[in-house]
């Protein structure tokens, strides 16, 4: 393996590290709309929900680019004397990658698992109590959206691995 393979499983990583940062953001999106939708001020989110929709796309682009653009990355951050030099690891590139996505979607499920439980108690105690407010969903939602996430990367490490592992 040459030390490019070790720089592409990296950047990879991170691009797919940084999805789970987009699906938090859609949390705050979320929120800025369901409060908006519920507030009486007038005008109230236009300038908080742009910045936030444009935080977004640019984790997006930046997860894009990382993924799938990830040799122009490589090419950018190596020395020209690094392209040859061989490492020798433990592993091949898919052994790495697939332990890696099962790293990724294991702390991610773990991190997510106490907000949604909390979540949803919280949630059925103040509805139970008449005190629902209105933005409590989109935390709920968001959180179940990156445990199932989270789930998903496990399932598919090895189909993941064997995809980002090829040589194109």
């Amino acid at each position: 393996m040459k030390k490019t393979d070790v720089y592409e499983i990296a950047v990879r990583l991170m691009g797919i590290y940084l999805i789970t940062q987009i699906i938090y953001s859609l949390r705050g999106i979320l929120e800025i709309l369901f409060y908006s939708a519920t507030s009486t001020t007038q005008g109230f989110g236009g300038t908080i929900l742009l910045s936030a929709v444009f935080g977004l796309v640019m984790f997006s682009l930046t997860s894009y680019f990382l993924i799938f653009r990830t040799k122009i990355i490589v090419a950018k951050i190596t020395k020209p004397d690094n392209v040859e030099d061989e490492v020798k690891l433990f592993a091949g590139k898919k052994t790495i990658y697939e332990i890696a996505l099962v790293l990724i979607g294991g702390l991610t499920f773990i991190w997510s698992l106490p907000d949604v439980c909390y979540g949803i108690y919280n949630y059925f105690h103040l509805r139970s109590n008449g005190l629902m407010p209105p933005n409590q969903l989109p935390g709920i939602t968001i959180e179940v959206i990156k445990l199932l996430f989270g789930i998903l990367i496990i399932l598919s490490a090895d189909l993941l691995s064997t995809a980002f592992s090829k040589e194109k």
